[in-house]
C-alpha cells in the first residue's frame, strides 16, 4: 500500500488530493486527518476481480466485515470510474477500502493483476 496527499492551498480554495495505490481489505482510516467536504472519488481497478470500494464518513474506528459503510462503489476488473459531487460531501472522517463484493460482511481483497490494483483517489476540501 501506498498512500500519499497533496494539498493545494489559495485564497479562492483550499483542497486535499489523498490518493491510495494499492486499496484492499485494509482500511484506510482517517485518509485526510481533519473534517471536510468530499468532492470527487476516482476509482481505478487494474486487478482481475471486480470491486466494491466502501466509504465511511465518520467512524474513527473500522473494521472491514463489520463496519457499515455510507457509499459503496463498484468498479468492474480493468475499467475505471469517476464521480464528482459539485456541492461536496460533509465528513468527519473520511475512510475506504476494496473487497470483492457487496455485503457489508464481505472481507475478501481484489487480486492483484500484474501488480496492479484498485487505485483510490479524492479530492477534498
Amino acid at each position: 500500500m501506498a498512500i500519499s496527499s497533496a494539498i493545494f492551498d489559495s485564497s479562492v480554495l483550499s483542497y486535499k488530493i489523498v490518493k491510495q495505490t494499492i486499496t484492499n481489505a485494509t482500511p484506510n482510516i482517517d485518509v485526510t486527518t481533519e473534517p471536510g467536504n468530499l468532492h470527487e472519488i476516482s476509482i481505478i481497478n487494474g486487478s482481475s476481480s471486480n470491486a466494491y470500494v466502501k466509504f465511511t464518513l465518520t467512524e474513527s474506528a473500522v473494521t472491514v466485515g463489520t463496519t457499515v459503510p455510507q457509499i459503496v462503489l463498484r468498479v468492474n476488473s480493468a475499467t475505471s470510474r469517476r464521480w464528482s459531487i459539485p456541492a461536496g460531501l460533509a465528513f468527519t472522517k473520511l475512510s475506504f477500502w476494496a473487497v470483492t463484493g457487496s455485503p457489508d460482511s464481505n472481507t475478501t481483497s481484489p487480486t492483484l493483476s500484474n501488480s496492479a490494483g484498485v487505485t483510490v483517489s479524492v479530492v477534498t476540501s
